[in-house]
């Protein structure tokens, strides 16, 4: 029989079979190694270990387990100096009643003691445990959403209330405060963006007849509900796509993607005659709503935004003469240099 030198195993075949029937091995490798190649018939291991060693040398079914050497419950560890008292010690252990066993495990492993007296304890516990986690980790998950939930109620308001923000903002700087309608500086970007456009377009400008006897007659509140009025109009009568800015006191300019000015000369006569058709009462009394206006074509008449602009205020200042208008003012001003708001 096989095994390692001065190991326990060693010392427990010693207190079994004569010593001439073992051989002794400096390592538990050249123990399995002489085992293999046949030097010993039985040889003592770890059970795990031996298989282990077997599977991977290919030498799987070549040995059998046949007992286990530590069957008794309790064991226990001399010095080398007491190895001739193992006999001994193992002859007494044999003499130990199992009562005394359970006994000397109560004694040690009060625990034990705890699960022989309570034996449902374990598994209700780990059923109690489970449950108990269940409904920690379910409640956990239901709080998480809760709050999730709350935070992307908040986070949504906060989005609501920028863009509500930006439209105002955007309102406050893009669009002329009294009318609605487009900037000043609003038109002329788009102008610029038309900046050798391709495909023709039409410049008009349009100024209220007589706003200034409008605010003597009436009041310069009136006026405003003038200048008020023939921007609703200009809302109603235009497609979504016509730009048109408040560009002056009494002036609106109009871009039309038009490819030449009788057609937009026939949109600004359908925008007198539904001037006419809704016309503005204060008190029962008629506010005359009416405009003169002036146009110039990209890129016949030029083909910068503000001559095409200069050039329709000219046409205007002529209709008027034209007609023998009275102007609101002394001299027709320039729309591009810097008006006084009515």
């Amino acid at each position: 029989m096989g095994s390692v030198k001065e190991s326990t195993k060693h010392a427990f075949l010693l207190s079994r079979i004569p010593e001439e029937n073992i051989r002794l091995f400096p390592t538990f490798g050249s123990l399995n190694d002489a085992a293999y190649e046949g030097e010993v018939d039985v040889f003592i291991d770890d059970l795990s270990t031996a298989l282990y060693d077997m599977r991977v040398t290919g030498n799987s079914g070549l040995f059998t387990p046949r007992q286990k050497l530590y069957s008794f419950p309790l064991h226990f560890s001399v010095s080398k100096s007491s190895i001739n008292d193992i006999a001994k010690i193992e002859q007494g252990l044999d003499n130990i009643k199992p009562a005394e066993i359970n006994a000397i495990y109560n004694k040690w492993l009060p625990q034990n003691r705890l699960h022989s007296s309570l034996p449902w304890l374990d598994k209700t516990a780990q059923y109690i445990i489970l449950v108990i986690s269940m409904l920690l980790l379910t409640g956990g998950l239901f709080l998480y959403h809760r709050l999730l939930k709350h935070r992307t109620e908040e986070l949504k308001s906060a989005v609501r209330a920028l863009r509500d923000s930006n439209e105002k903002l955007e309102c406050v700087t893009q669009l002329d405060p009294l009318t609605g309608a487009k900037t000043r500086p609003q038109f002329f970007a788009a102008l610029s963006d038309r900046r050798f456009s391709p495909a023709p377009y039409v410049v008009a400008m349009l100024d209220i007849d007589h706003l200034k006897e409008i605010n003597h007659n009436f009041g310069e509140d009136v006026g405003d509900m003038a200048l008020k009025h023939l921007a609703t109009q200009l809302k109603l009568q235009l497609s979504s796509q016509t730009l048109f800015a408040r560009v002056g006191g009494d002036e609106f300019a109009i871009l039309f993607e038009l490819s030449d000015s009788s057609q937009a000369q026939r949109k600004l006569g359908q925008l007198q005659k539904a001037l006419q058709l809704s016309a503005l009462y204060i008190d029962q009394r008629l506010v005359p709503v009416t405009f003169t206006s002036g146009i110039a074509s990209y890129p016949y008449d030029a083909e910068s935004g503000e001559e095409l602009l200069r050039i329709a205020n000219d046409r205007l200042r002529q209709q008027r003469t034209t007609q023998g208008s009275i102007m609101d003012d002394d001299y027709a001003p320039d729309p591009l240099k810097s008006r006084r708001w009515a």
